[in-house]
């Protein structure tokens, strides 16, 4: 029967290459949201920058979860 949850020891996708690399892509894009998100917060923004702002939010969110379901 396979473990509703897994740990370091049993991970079906610890060491996958690709899955690896998604990781970093995470970690980097949320280093860099967390840099440049505040300078954003009480400033005047444009259209364009107030839709980036949510976008890009709501894409990290979406990539978060799609992680989270590799891993299930």
């Amino acid at each position: 029967m396979t473990p509703v949850i897994f740990t370091p020891d049993n991970e079906p996708y610890l060491g996958r290459k690709l899955l690896f690399h998604f990781d970093q892509l995470i970690s980097s894009a949320m280093e860099q949201n967390a840099v440049t998100a505040p300078t954003s917060h009480g400033r005047k923004l444009s259209d364009h920058q107030r839709m980036a702002c949510q976008v890009i939010a709501q894409a990290l969110s979406i990539t978060l979860s799609i992680r989270e379901l590799i891993a299930i």
